[in-house]
C-alpha cells in the first residue's frame, strides 16, 4: 500500500502493532460530555462554572481549532521511565517503517 497519506487511525494501528504507544490524546472534548449535555452537573442551575445554558452548536463553531486538534491530535504515551536512546531508536525505527511503507515510492 503506497498512498501519498496515512490516517491517523491507521498510524496508531500500525505503531502499537509494531510496539510504540501512540495514542488518539483525549477521548472527546468537555463540552462534547453527556453528564454537560443532559445538566447533570454541580453548580448553580446544575451548570459548572457558568450561569447559562451552553448553545454546544456555538461551541463547536468558536472552537474549531480545538476540534481540529481533537480530529488530528496524536501523543506518544510514555514508553517507561527514563526514555533511554535504545527507547528512541525504536521509535525512530518504527517512524521509518510506517515512511517507507506508505511515502516511499517503488
Amino acid at each position: 500500500m503506497n498512498t501519498n497519506k496515512i490516517k491517523r487511525n491507521q498510524f496508531l494501528k500500525e505503531t502499537n502493532k509494531l510496539g510504540v504507544p501512540f495514542g488518539s490524546g483525549l477521548s472527546r472534548l468537555m463540552y462534547n460530555h453527556p453528564n454537560l449535555k443532559k445538566n447533570i452537573c454541580f453548580g448553580k442551575n446544575n451548570f459548572p462554572w457558568i450561569h447559562r445554558k451552553i448553545n454546544y452548536k456555538l461551541c463547536k463553531k468558536e472552537l474549531k481549532n480545538t476540534e481540529y486538534l481533537h480530529k488530528n491530535y496524536i501523543c506518544l504515551f510514555n514508553m517507561g521511565w527514563p526514555l533511554n536512546i535504545r527507547k528512541m531508536k525504536k521509535i525512530l525505527n518504527v517512524l521509518e517503517i510506517i515512511n517507507e511503507k506508505y511515502f516511499k515510492k517503488k
